[in-house]
């Protein structure tokens, strides 16, 4: 991975990187949970019985020191939803921007 990210600006914002990691995790069978810290989602998986965190936009994987509190996969759909929407605003695509909103306000 820090192979991939070697050279790249930007790959991706906290709520797709957590959210794309969450469920390529769960889908692996590890327990995790999403965090919400003020503006910024991270995650922890459960290792050896123990919850560690994962912090899914810096290099080494780790460094969020924030009070923090677990939200629910619809809410964490919810700022995915809520994320596109404002990509697909900033790139014009307009109908796709109000899809996408609309869809956050209904999970929420």
């Amino acid at each position: 991975m820090g192979r991939i990210l070697e050279g790249s600006s930007k790959v991706g914002d906290c709520v797709g990187l957590s959210s794309s990691l969450k469920f390529l995790l769960d889908s692996r069978g590890l327990e995790t949970r999403a965090l919400s810290h003020d503006e910024h989602v991270t995650l922890e998986v459960k290792v050896d019985g123990e919850f560690i965190p994962v912090e899914s936009t810096i290099r080494m994987g780790y460094g969020v020191e924030s009070e923090a509190r677990k939200i629910g996969e619809v809410d964490l759909i919810s700022l995915v939803a809520n994320s596109s929407s404002s990509v697909m605003d900033e790139r014009g695509c307009l109908d796709l921007a109000m899809e996408f909103s609309d869809k956050a306000i209904s999970l929420d």
